[in-house]
């Protein structure tokens, strides 16, 4: 093994962590996929300048959930 490979994996690791301990504290198995789909989500619409408009018209328009189903 080449040590420049080595030496670039590791700094790779931290830079995909980052955004994870940056907004979640800890990722579980069980909610991964809620926190990719946060991550899409603010990539997709990081430059859109009217984001708390779109988020609050996508909230007021979606199916209510039941918290049963939320926490299951």
């Amino acid at each position: 093994m080449r040590p420049t490979a080595y030496g670039a994996g590791r700094r790779a690791l931290p830079v995909k962590q980052r955004p994870v301990v940056g907004a979640f504290h800890q990722v579980s198995c069980k909610h991964l996929p809620a926190y990719l789909d946060e991550f899409e989500f603010r990539f997709n619409y990081r430059e859109n300048p009217y984001i708390f408009r779109d988020a609050m018209k996508e909230l007021l328009t979606a199916e209510n959930v039941e918290y049963k189903e939320l926490v299951a």
